[in-house]
């Protein structure tokens, strides 16, 4: 071999190993952004997973890939594929275990999804407006089903919780019309008001306090001035939206631990509505009682909100 190919190999080599190193060592660096060329899509590589960001394909059926780079593709990032009106079908790839927000939100077309056993989370609005959805099984993993999550999927007719959530955000499945079968595991310790309103299952309680997971209040249908939160309640969020025609006073147990966010559902604004709290160690979470009058023990947690959001404030006995 002459002089000159022994050289242009050297070139070759060292510029292979360069490329190579680029690919093993800037991800740690910093996130190296890719459009794919193969694979139809946009991604970010990082030092030890992938993150798809854009679907750029125009196929009817999608495959998340496992790996790319070497690397675990692990999470599907916002909006991936939203609004995309040809997907019919999406396989996704077995190392995912994040789904962002919005990724598959207004996908209309979108009639299968394949869940890998590794998914752990299903952020906000993920899959909303998937009119065409039909049925959706979870995996045995999952732990998080954020807000509006499937919220007006009007074509799912059943769902089955795995024991393994423990959190169904607000409005998750809300407006699912033809949702009429909800299997909701005993252990679940956080379901967000309205998770499950306006659908079949929710017009077939007949009770005035639908209550599911492990001891928390989903709805409220009863009709009562007064109303007393039965014992037992561990928690609950916006249960009584539409009721502040005729609400003066809600009683909460001791047993409540905790009232999540947002005015529990209340549109307050020249009502005055009474809370009485009977928890003195209740965790109340941001706005729970915005614009309503606390009623509690003195340095108690509902006290304490009372002060801190400039609520009023009645002294319990």
């Amino acid at each position: 071999m002459n002089k000159k190919w022994k050289t242009v190999l050297i070139i070759v080599s060292v510029m292979t190993m360069l490329f190579i190193g680029w690919i093993i060592v800037l991800p740690y660096i910093k996130p190296v952004e890719v459009k794919g060329i193969i694979l139809p899509y946009k991604y970010e590589v990082y030092g030890d997973y992938v993150k798809i960001l854009k679907y750029t394909g125009d196929s009817e059926r999608a495959r998340i890939p496992e790996r790319i780079w070497g690397r675990k593709v692990t999470v599907i990032d916002i909006g991936a594929f939203s609004e995309n009106n040809k997907i019919e079908k999406v396989v996704i790839g077995d190392n995912v275990e994040i789904i962002h927000v919005a990724a598959f939100k207004g996908c209309i077309n979108l009639r299968e999804v394949e869940f890998p056993e590794e998914l752990t989370a299903i952020y906000g609005s993920a899959f909303k407006s998937c009119s065409a959805l039909e049925s959706v099984e979870l995996p045995a993993q999952l732990e998080v089903i954020g807000s509006s999550v499937f919220r007006d999927c009007t074509s799912l007719s059943s769902i089955q919780i795995p024991e393994s959530v423990q959190y169904i955000g607000y409005k998750a499945f809300f407006d699912c019309s033809n949702l009429q079968y909800i299997e909701i595991p005993k252990s679940i310790p956080r379901i967000e008001g309205e998770a499950f309103g306006r659908t079949k299952w929710m017009e077939q309680q007949t009770e005035d306090f639908v209550i599911a997971g492990d001891g928390v209040l989903i709805a409220y249908q009863g009709d009562d001035k007064i109303v007393y939160i039965p014992d037992g309640v561990k928690a609950f969020g916006a249960v009584f939206d539409e009721k502040i025609d005729y609400i003066d006073r809600i009683v909460i147990p001791e047993s409540v631990q905790i009232v999540y966010w947002d005015r529990i559902g209340l549109d307050i604004e020249e009502e005055f509505i009474e809370v009485l709290i009977e928890n003195d160690e209740i965790l109340l979470e941001e706005k729970c009682f915005e614009g309503m009058i606390i009623i509690a023990r003195e340095n108690s947690a509902g006290h304490q909100y009372a002060k801190d959001h400039g609520e009023e404030w009645i002294r319990l006995d």
